[in-house]
């Protein structure tokens, strides 16, 4: 709705809105709300149906004086005067987010810009302005031209309202609320997240692999990637179970680098990699831990071997010790760990099982002996995980930084609101800084419509001859086709089919936009890159580590009450909102998701409807209603 036809009708239907979203005030504030604006429409002699005009803008200052005076010969005390103009103060603030809205989708300008610009009606000039309130002259003739002020230059608006004998608070209440104070954070802080602060500053993994680590880390991707089996040194065949082959990709989203060795083979990246190679880097540093630190002792050329993954006593001892540092809760990091290193000890296709000959040299054991050596560790570990998935427990709720989030009828009223305010953001300078800001609102509203994990979401290409992930259609719409080769979860839900989902049209003209207008601005002269994000390095597509970061700026900043998440976090407010409009619609969800239907069904049970119950209401409902 245009600006210029809000109603005060209408301003009741957007608050509302905005409490049913979550992203206003107390639902029990609305009689409050409503019997003030009544009362300060009745004063003013202005009907419910009425356009707001300058009431609740140029002329509230002006129009509250009255109202005020009103007031006070009605008898009325400060407090109860105190307490109207704060209700009306949410009812104007309500107008200027709508304002604000219609500017950025119209590109108009903004309130504040419109402001601005009629300070300099009566014939001032931004020079004597700008000395006279001693601020920047720049910094003004950049607010005349539509440039928003941010933090730190909040001072300067007030410093300009003195200057100009304005009502305090005239310019800056035209400032979105992000800008005028710091962005609200989750009340209650989230224990896991302290932690993993906590132990960050006690490291003990593994960093600086020792030759023969490497080495023998090499030889057992080689064995993990090898379409066929394979053969260890000396020529013997090394068995391998029918899914104990690790994928590997060339669209890593990052490059090799000294962090991230362990996942790459011969060029080609190893994702399943890393989370192995985690664990063998937390338990080789572990061995290498004082042992007043909880640790072995052990000196690094002696600790770092796969070969102590047979060990018994010391894998018991580890995961005591990583249970005690996760508050005693036994998580599923542990259970991963359990099955890797149940994998490389099964009697028969185990590798570490199949390797006595390397492995066992230590021990001056023979096959026989090594090999019933790890039958008991497959053993003991086989009991210890049915232990732990007794007690399992998750040393952190992934849904927890946006619980509050899920709790809405639609969640993803929360995520338009965000894009809203990151609109209102907008720097108007153009170049490297406005370019950032269309690609940060094209990336937010491409993970809602087509909520993609963090990997494929940077590994994104485009190409205008359609042979990258993102495609235009011969009727002008966009879709994204992902290969099942690409994809983390390829011998599961995407087994039989590639990702192939349309973009939501909303999202469109700002594909376009970006393509056209943007991204050839943060490619610089890089013009051969077909990554579809480019960060402000020209060209430089986004790193894992570099995408979650940015990520975690933009949710914390403008998503309300958000400290901060991933790409995953999308990826549960989609599907809680598919769930929430069409209850059990289980396909809908596990195709954007694209999982299988059973998985979304094991992780989203809380939100399943009982159709028996709802059947059995409608056969009762009748006969109970005579009773």
């Amino acid at each position: 709705m245009e600006s210029s036809k809000l109603t005060f009708t209408d301003l009741k239907k957007l608050l509302a809105k905005k409490i049913e979203s979550g992203a206003g005030p107390s639902a029990s504030s609305v009689p409050n709300l409503h019997s003030a604006l009544k009362s300060f429409l009745e004063e003013r002699g202005v009907a419910e149906d009425a356009p707001v005009g300058s009431i609740l803008r140029a002329s509230y200052y002006k129009n509250w004086q009255v109202h005020l005076q009103a007031l006070r010969a009605e008898g009325r005390s400060a407090d109860y005067a105190r307490n109207r103009r704060t209700l009306l103060a949410i009812w104007r603030r309500l107008v200027i987010e709508h304002d604000q809205y219609c500017a950025v989708a119209l590109e108009q300008a903004t309130p504040f810009q419109r402001a601005v610009l009629d300070i300099f009606d009566n014939g001032l000039t931004v020079k004597g302005v700008a000395k006279g309130a001693g601020i920047s002259d720049s910094t003004l003739r950049r607010w005349c031209a539509g440039n928003m002020p941010n933090q730190r230059s909040v001072q300067s608006v007030s410093r300009l309202e003195r200057y100009l004998g304005l009502v305090p608070g005239q310019l800056t209440d035209l400032l979105p609320a992000h800008i005028v104070r710091e962005p609200q954070v989750l009340p209650t802080p989230i224990r896991y997240r302290e932690r993993v602060r906590e132990l960050q500053q006690r490291p003990y993994a593994v960093t600086q692999p020792t030759p023969r680590l490497r080495t023998e880390w090499a030889e057992f991707l080689q064995y993990k990637v090898a379409e066929l089996d394979c053969e260890d040194s000396e020529g013997e065949a090394l068995k391998r179970s029918v899914r104990g082959r690790w994928s590997t990709s060339t669209t890593s989203g990052s490059a090799p680098r000294p962090s991230n060795w362990a996942q790459w083979y011969r060029g080609r990246y190893v994702a399943t990699a890393g989370v192995a190679w985690n664990n063998c880097a937390q338990f080789f540093g572990w061995l290498m831990l004082p042992v007043e630190e909880g640790g072995v002792g052990l000196p690094a050329e002696a600790a770092q071997t796969l070969g102590h993954l047979v060990d018994r006593q010391y894998l018991r001892d580890f995961i005591d010790w990583k249970r005690q540092r996760a508050d005693g809760v036994a998580h599923g990091g542990l259970v991963s760990f359990i099955r890797f290193v149940s994998s490389l000890v099964n009697p028969t296709t185990g590798y570490l099982t199949q390797r006595w000959k390397t492995f066992s040299k230590d021990l001056d054991a023979s096959q026989e002996v090594w090999r019933a050596r790890c039958k008991r560790t497959f053993d003991t570990l086989a009991k210890l995980r049915v232990e732990l998935l007794d007690e399992a427990g998750l040393s952190r709720q992934p849904t927890e930084p946006i619980k509050h989030i899920l709790l809405l009828p639609n969640p993803l009223d929360a995520i338009a609101d965000m894009v809203i305010r990151m609109q209102s953001a907008r720097p108007l300078t153009g170049g490297i800084r406005e370019a950032v800001w269309a690609r940060d609102i094209l990336l937010i509203k491409l993970i809602t419509s087509n909520p993609l994990r963090d990997k494929n979401l940077r590994t994104l290409t485009y190409s205008p001859d359609n042979t990258g992930h993102l495609r235009r259609d011969a009727d002008g719409s966009w879709f994204i086709h992902v290969s099942r080769r690409e994809l983390k979860n390829q011998n599961g839900a995407a087994k039989d089919r590639d990702y192939q989902m349309p973009v939501h049209k909303e999202v469109w003209p700002d594909i376009e936009r970006y393509l056209r207008q943007y991204r050839p601005v943060l490619a610089g002269a890089n013009t051969s890159t077909k990554a579809l994000f480019l960060t402000e390095r020209r060209g430089a597509a986004f790193t894992e580590d570099a995408l979650l970061g940015r990520l975690h700026l933009l949710t914390r900043r403008y998503l309300h009450g958000c400290p901060g998440v991933g790409a995953h976090a999308f990826r549960y407010i989609v599907a809680t909102s598919i769930l929430k409009a069409s209850p059990n619609d289980w396909v809908a969800a596990s195709w954007a998701l694209h999982d299988r239907e059973e998985t979304v069904r094991r992780h989203y049970a809380h939100l399943a409807k009982n159709d028996a119950v709802q059947w059995m209401g409608k056969a009762m409902d009748g006969p109970f209603s005579r009773m």
